[in-house]
């Protein structure tokens, strides 16, 4: 046997979509391919006849943490009320997203060698995962973009941050491109969209960088904050700028502190 037989290549698939290709090509670039793997599968129903289920969009392992990847595209209506249009991009886009992220944990959770590199399941994982993994959930979802700047006549685009929403009072209140807690239950959820997926990639772009930043937001509103936060290149740039005892990027608000605004600009700021 030869050592290519004995070791044969890794074959990653690649993304469908446009919005999962781009988030491919940002995460390789960011994380390197070495931890990388586009369109995991699972084994459930795979057959002679029948594929395997996608896991997520992408999985990025890296050490003790596991980062499990949703990409939505979905059209926002501009034909409705922004209302209605946002409670129905935000089901389709975000709740979907959800929803494939937390089933995605809960299969690697439950069946850590039952992942797949390919929808017919012939090729595993090539990895052992950790036992004890540090899980962290984003979803990136795509497409209202241009109808967030209409609404709110200019800024970036981006989503609102306002963790005193909750599940379903993302579709039944009066607050458009705000998004909080989307499954409280099953840990917070970073939500990425158009705007802020290549601002975060490309700033943070090695794994440790992008992994303590995640941390240390997930860390910061499950502490039960009211955080506001007019985009999430705001709480980048606030992140960014600040230091904490251990001389570490930190987003540094006393304990004494129980809400926090961060308005637009500081982004901008940051970067001039």
């Amino acid at each position: 046997m030869t050592m290519a037989e004995a070791n044969p290549p890794i074959r990653r698939a690649s993304g469908v979509t446009a919005s999962e290709r781009r988030l491919q090509e940002l995460a390789e670039k960011s994380f390197l391919k070495l931890w990388t793997y586009p369109r995991a599968f699972n084994d459930k129903g795979c057959s002679s006849t029948a594929q395997g289920k996608e896991l997520c969009d992408l999985l990025v392992v890296f050490d003790r943490d596991i980062l499990i990847f949703s990409d939505k595209e979905c059209r926002f209506s501009a034909s409705e009320d922004v209302e209605t249009g946002w409670a129905r991009w935000y089901r389709r886009a975000v709740l979907a997203g959800a929803k494939q992220v937390v089933g995605a944990q809960r299969w690697i959770t439950q069946f850590p060698d039952r992942i797949f590199l390919d929808p017919q399941c012939r090729q595993r994982l090539p990895l052992a995962l950790p036992a004890e993994p540090r899980f962290h959930r984003i979803l990136v979802a795509h497409g209202a973009h241009d109808a967030c700047r209409k609404h709110f006549k200019g800024g970036s685009g981006s989503l609102i941050v306002d963790t005193s929403i909750a599940g379903d009072e993302h579709t039944k209140g009066d607050k458009p491109f705000s998004v909080g807690w989307v499954k409280r239950n099953a840990g917070y959820i970073h939500v990425l969209d158009d705007v802020t997926l290549g601002v975060v990639l490309r700033t943070l772009d090695t794994a440790p960088d992008f992994i303590a930043y995640l941390e240390k937001k997930e860390r910061l509103i499950s502490s039960g904050l009211a955080l506001f936060a007019t985009g999430e290149e705001e709480m980048l740039a606030w992140y960014l700028k600040k230091i904490n005892s251990g001389g570490e990027h930190d987003f540094a608000i006393d304990s004494n502190v129980t809400s926090v605004f961060l308005g637009a600009g500081l982004w901008t700021d940051f970067q001039q």
